[in-house]
């Protein structure tokens, strides 16, 4: 069971790599480019137990060859799915949400946020609490009251700014940049989804973060 960050040529890929690696070096972790990744969901229910959507430039419909493939994966059990950023974008487009260009354009800045109560995502001693996230953004998933009712969201201003969805979630900010509070925590769900799936595969234990 390995992790794919999903490449949409952004320097931050490799942040993630590595804070991922921090987390657990023992972690196989590969980075393939958005133009390599083949559109069928089995090779990823059979070799990846996570798949990071990471960040880049552009619109989502650039991207469309992608959508019907983050469909399949966000009804697949076995994938825990993630996305950042241009990541988010994309998961929030398959989902039937609306992109926006966002009312407050941001590259480089920090907003303060609260730590939802999510239970699994975030660990008990960080939720409600309030930390900063960093934003490099122009577009947004337009928030709507009218779709996915199995869906947690954070909304600021009309925009949904952290999701959570049957399995997986997904961030318009960055949690792999220095700008953001405890960093890691963004990615404890996904890291202990990845040592369930190892633990039925293998008799080996696995130390669950």
């Amino acid at each position: 069971m390995r992790i794919c960050i999903v490449d949409f040529n952004d320097s931050f890929t490799w942040n993630i790599f590595s804070i991922l690696k921090e987390m657990d070096s023992t972690l196989e972790v590969d980075v393939i480019h958005w133009r390599d990744i083949e559109v069928n969901s089995k090779k990823f229910d059979d070799e990846y137990g996570v798949v990071i959507f990471g960040p880049g430039p552009g619109h989502p419909d650039e991207y469309k060859h992608l959508s019907e493939m983050i469909k399949i994966m966000l009804k697949n059990k076995n994938i825990y799915v993630m996305g950042i950023c241009l990541g988010h974008q994309l998961i929030g487009k398959s989902l039937g949400y609306e992109i926006m260009t966002s009312k407050s354009l941001v590259h480089g800045q920090s907003e303060q946020i609260t730590i939802p109560a999510w239970r699994g995502v975030f660990s008990k001693e960080i939720q409600n609490t309030k930390v900063e996230v960093q934003r490099y953004n122009s577009l947004s998933v337009k928030n709507s009251t009218n779709l996915k009712p199995d869906i947690d969201t954070l909304v600021r201003r009309g925009e949904i700014l952290m999701m959570r969805f049957k399995n997986g979630v997904s961030y318009q900010f960055h949690p792999e940049s220095v700008g953001t509070t405890c960093p890691q925590s963004f990615f404890k769900e996904a890291l202990e989804f990845l040592y369930n799936r190892r633990d039925e595969h293998s008799t080996e234990s696995y130390r669950s973060i």
